[in-house]
């Protein structure tokens, strides 16, 4: 069995694809090194992220950004002939952990390739990760110009995309950041699909967001999702 870990950026898609390398799960090549943000890891391919960039050149995105911070109409459903061959070196060694924020638009051009695959789609509260997005875009890609409004609009896209493109056609589960701290995920998770996952890697002392109580008013549209997400969580 192997997985895909989407969800918006800032959302503990890095926490929940530490737990799979931990367990001996291949996350990829050349993975981004730690910083100040993500003092254990991104557990993120420089490589993955190059080919879902790929994918996603030339769409209009919504946000005026691309990539991670993208908003694009729907996935990518197609793989380009130059993507092909590289995606399926990836893909060789199994059972992998791949994870990306960008697969909740790519995702449908890489499942014929995954072999049996779910998706873990992380979540966190939206205020907190609205102000986890402008803080780190303020502090390493100020070229973004993100502001609460945009942040906004790129995580409830992200939920949106999932529930409207993906839950239809793929096994997805939605994944608390919360619940993984807890360890009720990663029990869950555990009993679900028979893994041996070390609860001991969620270090709730590396979850910073409870020191910050910023203000943000937020759309009724991202309130209800936020509420269907928790409705569908993984037990």
């Amino acid at each position: 069995m192997n997985f895909v870990v989407l969800g918006c950026g800032r959302s503990g898609t890095s926490l929940l694809a530490g737990l799979f390398h931990q367990a001996g799960f291949h996350v990829g090549t050349r993975l981004h090194e730690a910083r100040d943000s993500n003092p254990v890891g991104f557990y993120e391919s420089d490589e993955i992220n190059k080919l879902n960039n790929r994918l996603l050149e030339g769409l209009p995105s919504a946000s005026g950004l691309s990539g991670w911070v993208g908003i694009y109409e729907r996935p990518v459903e197609t793989l380009p002939d130059d993507v092909r061959p590289r995606l399926e070196r990836e893909v060789a060694r199994a059972p992998f952990c791949f994870k990306d924020p960008r697969f909740t638009w790519t995702l449908p051009a890489w499942a014929p390739l995954l072999g049996e695959f779910v998706v873990l789609c992380a979540f966190r509260d939206p205020v907190a990760v609205i102000h986890s997005l402008v803080t780190e875009c303020t502090a390493h890609y100020p070229s973004y110009g993100m502001v609460p409004d945009l942040a906004e609009r790129i995580w409830t896209a992200q939920y949106e995309t999932v529930f409207e493109h993906l839950v239809p056609r793929f096994p997805v589960h939605f994944v608390h950041y919360e619940d993984v701290l807890s360890g009720r995920a990663v029990e869950g998770l555990g009993r679900r699909f028979g893994l041996a996952l070390d609860p001991g890697q969620a270090r709730r002392d590396l979850d910073r967001s409870r020191e910050r109580a910023p203000t943000v008013h937020l759309q009724r549209r991202t309130l209800e999702l936020h509420g269907r997400l928790l409705a569908e969580r993984l037990a």
